[in-house]
């Protein structure tokens, strides 16, 4: 019996692994009690749930929370009807960007091959603190996953005010409020099909946030006058954003325009003849 609880157990790792969440829930008993041990106020996926479809959420909140990039059970363990599991996982917390990395347990009790009760112990303090205080990455996170990245220009419109100014001397013409980041973030999404901004660092200092970034993708549209050159650029920014009343109300965009343009075959490379 152990060794079947362990590979139910394991089949189970194996499904949240591939996003299967539907075959999670079914290798649960309708009233399992599921709890990773925590407080919920610190962290959206700590707390107890009770019933398959609380669990349900519990994953969705996961997906809404958590950005993996290790997620492995190292040792499974069985007694009687318990499977106790030993791994690690490193991960950014969606709202803020901060990373946590921590090994855990998790505590699997069984009944007729299905889950009963599920415990998680994990470093709580870490994702505490990579959760807290983080209203004001949080809405530059989205900014750049949501309207840059997942190109929805229309999310601009919760996450800006509507008297937003925008500063950069390459993009003048920007208008106020939302519509103005549609257009400057609209002249990138139709010049560079595979447009991506890439941030490396973010920082909170009072009102402010301060992203470090690098834009790339390959110039297939006219971009700001410039008719497709079918070339790949790549550029380096800083971006500030100014939060008030929970939304983005000013910012300022430093980037290498110049390196843009000398990408492009606009402008010679220095040391080369005009």
């Amino acid at each position: 019996m152990s060794n079947a609880n362990i590979t139910t157990i394991q089949n189970l790792y194996a499904a949240f692994g591939r996003g299967d969440v539907a075959t999670i829930i079914a290798g649960l008993t309708p009233d399992v009690d599921w709890q990773t041990v925590g407080r919920q106020k610190d962290f959206p996926t700590l707390g107890p749930r009770k019933g398959a479809a609380q669990v349900q959420d519990f994953f969705q909140l996961v997906g809404e929370h958590e950005d993996f990039s290790d997620f492995t059970p190292r040792e499974f363990y069985a007694a009687d009807d318990k499977v106790f599991v030993l791994g690690s996982y490193n991960l950014k917390v969606k709202k803020t960007g901060k990373p946590v990395a921590s090994e855990w347990v998790h505590v699997f009790t069984l009944k007729d091959g299905k889950v009963t009760r599920f415990r998680e112990h994990t470093d709580t303090a870490q994702f505490a603190e990579a959760f807290a205080g983080g209203e004001k990455l949080g809405l530059a996170r989205r900014f750049v996953d949501e309207v840059c990245n997942g190109r929805k220009l229309d999310a601009a419109d919760a996450l800006f005010s509507a008297d937003h100014v925008y500063h950069d001397p390459g993009s003048p013409w920007a208008g106020q409020g939302p519509a103005g980041i549609k257009d400057v973030i609209g002249v990138y999404h139709r010049g560079v099909k595979d447009a991506r901004w890439d941030v490396h660092a973010m920082s909170e200092t009072g009102d402010t946030v301060v992203m470090r970034w690098t834009g790339s993708g390959t110039h297939t549209g006219e971009l700001l006058g410039i008719p497709p050159t079918n070339r790949k650029v790549r550029v380096d920014g800083i971006w500030m954003f100014r939060v008030a009343g929970g939304k983005i109300v000013e910012s300022w965009n430093c980037w290498d325009t110049l390196g843009m343009l000398q990408q492009l075959g606009v402008v010679p490379q220095m040391g080369q003849a005009a």
